[in-house]
């Protein structure tokens, strides 16, 4: 026996027991715990990674609907239509939380200007207030 053979058959039992094991869950499942740790404000996942998980359910229903034309009378027209209905609820979750984050992020950048500028202002009224008092009568 080879070192190849030795490394190929390690693989093959490596493979073998990755796919014995849990099953990875549903694209749609995924993205909902993802929506749901997003409207939490959590920072996974990124916005990156749930547009990602929304591009995967995209091609899961566009193979459910290849499935459906292929074979009009299974389910899986009914199956496609659904996770779409899922997408959309998931989608409109997301934009509100999209916004609702962009919305706290304007309302801190507002408060922090606002506390520039009243700081600007204390400065320039010591600034008067000294100026006037250093003044020779």
């Amino acid at each position: 026996m080879t070192l190849r053979t030795v490394r190929v058959g390690i693989v093959l039992v490596a493979v073998s027991l990755v796919a014995c094991g849990r099953p990875e869950p549903p694209t749609a499942h995924r993205l909902r715990a993802a929506v749901a740790a997003y409207t939490l404000a959590k920072p996974d996942p990124t916005e990156q990674q749930v547009d990602a998980l929304f591009a995967q359910l995209d091609a899961d229903v566009a193979a459910l609907r290849a499935e459906a034309a292929s074979n009009p009378d299974g389910e899986a027209g009914t199956r496609a239509q659904a996770l779409q209905a899922e997408r959309l609820e998931l989608w409109q979750v997301y934009v509100k939380a999209k916004v609702e984050r962009l919305r706290g992020t304007a309302e801190r950048a507002l408060r922090d200007l606002g506390k520039q500028v009243g700081q600007g202002v204390e400065e320039a009224g010591r600034r008067v207030q000294e100026s006037m008092e250093k003044r020779p009568d």
